[in-house]
């Protein structure tokens, strides 16, 4: 059923090896087993900031290992955004001295210095109905996104989503060029052109699709008949069965926005 759309060689992602990606000597992404839910670190001179905490205990115990074996001063904390995939362990980790960043406390100058990087807090708002942050690591010119990317999923314009926020914050986005984007989800970290295609090609292909309904006065189960391969192309890195179930209820939530 799957197909590969071209892009496999590693000038275009990177894949996770035994859970980690070491995408430089500053950017280690630990993915997950539960839906590829991704936490990254930010390491420079024996400091780090941490974005995202993860769900599951062993996912934070895998981190807090690696802070510990590199005798790393955990400074800062980044939550991109308030589910529980991606806070629930927060409780298990201690700074020093540090603080916790969320959408609604982040440095006035939304500037944080992590050894000699730094990093700047973006507000990216779009999936959570309270707010998503990003994090930009300027040297390396790296997005750490949160969920308003994925590289295992279709992007999510539904389930508290708000399409109308996520696609102009996407577009907006594309404008920078990031050299590599670390998704909410997936076990590979992609470049910011093959990310930004990728998500961006699905949404205007869909948006086409469903307009193609409206104006035809079509019905919901025409909506219900246009396929996730009609949209989207990466079949081979998708985790199938939520993928559908997005796909299905983008379909509505989009539809709903279109004959409003």
């Amino acid at each position: 059923m799957f197909e590969k759309d071209g892009n496999t060689t590693a000038e275009h992602w990177r894949l996770s090896v035994d859970g980690w990606t070491d995408l430089s000597e500053s950017i280690k992404v630990s993915t997950s087993n539960f839906e590829e839910c991704t936490m990254t670190l930010v390491v420079s001179e024996g400091e780090a900031l941490l974005v995202d905490t993860g769900y599951e205990k062993p996912e934070a115990e895998r981190v807090l290992d690696y802070i510990r074996e590199h005798n790393l001063v955990l400074k800062h904390i980044v939550i991109t955004h308030h589910h529980e995939d991606h806070d629930a362990n927060l409780g298990l980790f201690s700074m020093n001295q540090g603080q916790v960043y969320d959408s609604e406390h982040f440095p006035e100058d939304r500037e944080l210095l992590i050894g000699n990087k730094k990093v700047k807090i973006l507000e990216t708002p779009g999936h959570f109905p309270a707010g998503d942050l990003s994090v930009h690591v300027v040297e390396e010119h790296v997005l750490i996104a949160g969920d308003i990317l994925y590289s295992c999923l279709p992007p999510q314009l539904s389930f508290g989503a708000n399409p109308e926020v996520l696609v102009p914050t996407l577009r907006e986005l594309e404008k920078n060029h990031y050299k590599w984007i670390i998704p909410g989800h997936g076990k590979r970290v992609l470049s910011g052109e093959l990310m930004m295609t990728r998500t961006l090609s699905y949404i205007d292909m869909l948006y086409e699709k469903l307009q193609a309904v409206v104006s035809s006065q079509g019905t919901l189960d025409d909506v219900d008949k246009i396929g996730l391969a009609e949209c989207i192309t990466h079949y081979d890195w998708l985790m199938e069965r939520m993928s559908l179930l997005i796909h299905h209820h983008n379909k509505r939530a989009i539809r709903k926005v279109a004959t409003e």
